[in-house]
């Protein structure tokens, strides 16, 4: 038997996309019966929508921005050293400062701080600067979510001694269904926007491409938690005097109302600067919505043809894909008629799993047979 302890704080509340990522993670690892795994968090991990119950260790602390380094570095340290796990998995970048298992997996989801850093928060920008190089230095096994930052980790760092293996999120399955709950007030036609409020997602940039869209009538639903982005997007709509009155603010909905946005919606609008896989196309696809995307390799993988692509950095090329997606039916034909059939190809972690679980048993094996007791 593995034991496999998981950080899991991510679990806890509304999940966000590594929540939903460490939802992917624990529901196939529960499934190998040689694992046990520990669920760790600073509050109770509800698993009910899994049928899942696990085993968990609660430790206390954690819950600001500030502590939460501490949580991972000095409290759950502590509390690991009696259980003395086989594996330890890092969902959210970072791993402990210190080795608390024989083998250390760390989760990198993307590269945006690097890439653009302009449109992340500058202590956030350090942080990840001064202590990613450190975490993949210490990490035996890192888990990426497509082939696209697989490729990407490797242009950052020496990864030759190090296994790198890509491990697709889910998309629930009832985005491939149609049970549905009404949402009161929308427009009679909009196009949707879906994830965290902030600069990367280019939000600002939908705003401004809908602003030169020929039917004024049409306007725009924003889902997903209020980041540092809000001002942008507020920015846009003043500088538009077409836009007032037109953009809808919704913060966290339920998973049949989001369901219902996507399959009312003339399209999906996601012209990201950068993303490490992209939950919501695929969400809008396995519904049956068409989605326009940014011209990414991450996108072409998991995406693929899809998608109606877009240069992010051009407005009229936005505007260009929401002509296309609310005027082709070919566009909405095609994404019904194979969407969902891709998305469970492209989402399907079960190969993942096996080979994941294959070379953690290689690097136990290796340590114990050259007597590693780190």
């Amino acid at each position: 038997m593995i034991t496999v302890a998981v950080d899991a704080r991510k679990l806890v509340g509304q999940l966000t996309g590594i929540g939903m990522y460490v939802n992917t993670l624990v529901k196939h690892l529960s499934q190998v019966p040689e694992v046990r795994l520990i669920l760790c968090s600073n509050h109770a991990v509800s698993l009910d929508r899994q049928g899942l119950s696990l085993e968990q260790l609660i430790v206390d602390g954690g819950d600001s921005k500030f502590s939460s380094p501490l949580w991972l570095n000095l409290y759950l340290p502590q509390k690991l050293k009696k259980l003395k796990p086989d594996v330890f998995i890092s969902p959210n970048f970072l791993l402990p400062s210190q080795r608390i298992a024989k083998v250390m997996v760390s989760t990198v989801h993307d590269f945006s701080f690097y890439e653009f850093p302009e449109m992340h928060q500058r202590m956030h920008v350090w942080y990840m600067n001064a202590l990613l190089p450190l975490s993949i230095s210490r990490s035996d096994v890192v888990l990426v979510p497509s082939k696209a930052v697989a490729n990407q980790i490797k242009g950052y760092f020496d990864m030759r001694k190090k296994f790198v293996i890509p491990f697709p999120p889910s998309i629930k399955d009832i985005y491939f269904g149609d049970e549905m709950l009404d949402v009161p007030q929308l427009p009679a036609r909009y196009f949707l926007a879906v994830g965290n409020i902030e600069p990367r997602k280019n939000i600002h940039g939908i705003v401004r491409a809908l602003s030169r869209y020929p039917d004024e009538s049409v306007g725009l639903v924003m889902v997903g938690p209020k980041r540092w982005g809000l001002p942008l997007i507020e920015q846009a709509i003043n500088e538009c005097a077409n836009m007032s009155g037109r953009v809808m603010y919704l913060n966290y909905v339920a998973d049949e109302q989001l369901l219902y946005l996507y399959k009312h919606s003339l399209g999906l609008i996601y012209p990201s600067y950068c993303e490490g896989f992209g939950i919501p196309p695929l969400e809008a696809i396995a519904s049956g919505t068409p989605v326009v995307v940014s011209e990414l390799d991450v996108f072409r993988e998991v995406v693929g043809d899809f998608g109606v692509y877009v240069n992010p950095a051009s407005i009229d090329s936005i505007r260009g894909g929401m002509l296309r997606v609310a005027n082709d039916p070919s566009v909405r034909a095609k994404v019904r008629a194979r969407g969902a059939t891709h998305v469970r190809q492209v989402t399907d972690a079960g190969t993942a799993t096996r080979q994941f679980f294959g070379v953690l048993k290689e690097l136990l094996h290796h340590n114990a047979r050259l007597g590693d007791h780190r």
